[in-house]
């Protein structure tokens, strides 16, 4: 009888938390605005809901697909920004998020320069299969062998430049070093 004490518990969290599942969902869908278009080509901006980013600066957009990125690209003529990402696993890709691309210097840079990618390859968390290969076919033809790696590219998918990213290095010295790739 003193087992069912144990389990009764972990039971009802179960049950909770397939009860919530689309709770869950919904708020990360309100959290995260995904890629939209209309019929006219026009992208909504959008945006993270957080308390930090409206202190500072607007949020920017990662696109997950390919094809949206290339089509933002094309309408607004402007290059591509692809990170090449372990988002789960990789620890310099935690590093280059969180002291770039979360800081106000690179959303306000990339706001008026650049069209974002993520192209993420995750073990642990749940991927889109349609991503997962369209993300393998981008590492192939990239061949990109490391992570993070961020390519600038055009919107012919040509590759303008490589954008590293060093230990300790502040936004502002990334966003240098991406402006130079930039300026023809």
């Amino acid at each position: 009888m003193d087992g069912m004490r144990i389990y009764t518990p972990l039971i009802m969290v179960g049950v909770l938390l397939l009860a919530c599942d689309g709770c869950a969902k919904s708020s990360l869908d309100n959290l995260f605005r995904r890629d939209v278009s209309d019929d006219a080509g026009n992208f909504a901006t959008s945006q993270l809901s957080s308390e930090s980013d409206a202190s500072s600066a607007e949020a920017v957009y990662w696109h997950e697909s390919w094809e949206a990125a290339v089509s933002e690209s094309r309408v607004k003529g402007r290059p591509i920004v692809a990170d090449f990402t372990g988002s789960d696993w990789c620890h310099w890709c935690t590093k280059l998020k969180q002291d770039v691309f979360e800081s106000a210097t690179f959303r306000e840079w990339a706001r008026e320069n650049v069209v974002l990618l993520e192209v993420d390859y995750p073990k642990r968390k749940p991927q889109a299969s349609d991503i997962k290969l369209q993300n393998e076919q981008l590492a192939t033809r990239y061949r990109i062998s490391s992570y993070p790696t961020v390519l600038m590219l055009a919107a012919d998918g040509q590759v303008i430049g490589q954008v590293k990213y060093q230990k300790d290095m502040s936004a502002k010295s990334w966003v240098q070093q991406a402006d130079a790739l930039l300026i023809p």
